[in-house]
């Protein structure tokens, strides 16, 4: 069991961090977002029982995280330990998902608005690529080897099969 910890968005609205003790490379956290009106009526996404996730990562010898920030188009790359933010990454309209490949040399990225994936060079913090997908890319998965990226496509009810080892 792990601890329930509320992380206030900046005044802007558009960023938050926390400062999760004890947790290092490796670690897998699971979170969920309430809101509450001012009203009162509260929310949470997403509904049920399931948990959004991401992964602690150690790039460069420090653990970092990647965000999407889905209203601004944007990935950042955050140094968990400082709180910083080491890059800007603007990728496509919404994005959703990311997902690291296992060697961590790329992070790929679903924009559920424009139907793309964006493919990110880690070392450099560069787009290297960005393909068209089905519609509604939400999901994506990298083969162990690195060469398979699987990408679920919502809206038109498909499975985009990318070959990472081409581009």
């Amino acid at each position: 069991g792990g601890s329930i910890i509320d992380i206030p968005f900046n005044s802007d609205g558009t960023a938050m961090s926390a400062n999760i003790p004890g947790q290092s490379a490796g670690t897998k956290i699971e979170y969920f977002v309430e809101a509450e009106n001012e009203r009162g009526n509260r929310s949470h996404w997403p509904t049920g029982n399931e948990f959004l996730s991401f992964n602690v990562l150690r790039l460069s010898g420090a653990p970092v995280i990647y965000v999407g920030m889905r209203n601004a188009g944007h990935v950042l790359m955050l140094d968990s330990e400082s709180r910083e933010e080491l890059a800007r990454i603007t990728v496509g309209t919404d994005p959703l998902y990311l997902a690291i490949s296992p060697d961590q040399r790329r992070l790929y990225v679903t924009n559920t608005v424009d139907g793309t994936l964006s493919i990110i060079n880690t070392g450099t913090n560069r787009i290297e690529a960005t393909i068209s997908t089905g519609g509604g890319p939400l999901a994506s998965l990298v083969s162990p080897d690195n060469r398979w990226v699987y990408v679920l496509n919502s809206e038109s009810g498909t499975i985009s099969v990318i070959d990472a080892g081409a581009l």
